[in-house]
């Protein structure tokens, strides 16, 4: 009977020494197993050059090292990298911006230029890759990523559930997904979902919405663009659509009063959404976050300080001189 309970002993705490944070999922040992394959647009060339490892496939020594990495993918650019190392009780984190680029004259060939020009000040240096343009964003403040890698922990990051298992509705609008990697060891796992509003669960949904809101606090301190580049648009008073590429931002601020300020006497109606003018300003350029993007259909919003033209326009439009 000793025995007997010795031996059931032995194997509940072997049990009980087995289990892990990843206990109950769908995880791979990547030192024995091959591990899922990473999606086809994966931006795996700007891994590469950045210099992070890939992590499905680098063993660890330390089998409690973990790391948590981030994939935000939307079609409005610019998309990004996160990654949360947790060593002992050191933490540390990155976050890369990154977009397509193309060496012929096309929409992503302007986009390149483009992102260059608007990422000015919130950058220090713009890294180009055959198929990308990327960069590292400068902080106002360090980002706290000891403290987002337990709000992670207590979003329950290691089990949330992908979305292949899960009921999910079509997408009405253009909207983002979140590709999502978890390591602890040589223990791995990945995930992917989208916006919360196409989840049947409602808790699920909740959880996806937190995960995303907490990597946005982290991520979203870095510098405002300068902006140190004329912008030329048509707007009426609300709505700026840009010159050079048709894009739609919105407008902040009360641009009768700063025609006053910068010593115009014109007189304009904003209230009439149907009087458009041409106006060449400066101002601070921020990005929307994706679901303000979705509900507002602008990605952008400009906060003018300088005006140096305005002029009635007929419609929308620029004037062709301007929009080529």
């Amino acid at each position: 009977m000793v025995k007997w309970g010795i031996l059931f002993v032995s194997i509940w705490l072997g049990a009980c020494s087995s289990s892990h944070k990843l206990t109950g999922t769908d995880y791979v040992d990547i030192e024995r197993e091959s591990p899922p394959a990473l999606p086809a647009d994966y931006p795996l060339e700007v891994i590469e050059d950045a210099g992070w490892t890939e992590m499905a496939t680098d063993i660890k020594k330390n089998k409690k090292d973990e790391e948590f990495r981030f994939w935000f993918s939307t079609s409005i650019p610019p998309s990004g990298l996160y990654k949360i190392n947790k060593n002992g009780k050191e933490v540390e984190g990155e976050h890369i911006i990154y977009w397509k680029r193309s060496e012929t004259n096309d929409t992503s060939g302007f986009l390149h230029q483009y992102m260059k020009r608007y990422l000015e000040g919130a950058c220090e240096k713009i890294h180009e890759t055959e198929s990308y343009g990327y960069c590292y964003p400068v902080y106002e403040d360090v980002p706290k990523w000891q403290k987002a890698y337990h709000v992670f922990e207590a979003r329950n990051i290691w089990h949330i559930p992908d979305i292949t298992t899960l009921n999910i509705q079509p997408a009405e609008e253009e909207t983002w997904k979140i590709y999502s990697q978890v390591k602890l060891g040589n223990y791995y796992r990945d995930f992917e979902h989208v916006n919360p509003e196409q989840y049947d669960e409602e808790e699920i949904g909740q959880n996806v919405y937190n995960l995303t809101k907490s990597i946005h606090n982290v991520s979203w301190g870095f510098n405002d663009a300068l902006s140190t580049n004329l912008i030329s648009g048509v707007t009426n008073g609300n709505n700026l659509i840009l010159c050079d590429s048709s894009e739609s931002w919105e407008l902040k601020g009360n641009l009768e009063k700063l025609l006053a300020f910068n010593g115009y006497e014109t007189k304009i109606n904003t209230q009439d959404s149907d009087t458009f003018y041409f106006v060449t300003l400066k101002g601070q350029v921020q990005n929307n976050w994706y679901s303000d993007r979705i509900k507002e259909n602008q990605n952008r919003k400009l906060i003018p300080y300088q005006i140096y033209t305005i002029q009635v326009a007929k419609n929308k439009e620029c004037p062709e001189s301007l929009a080529n």
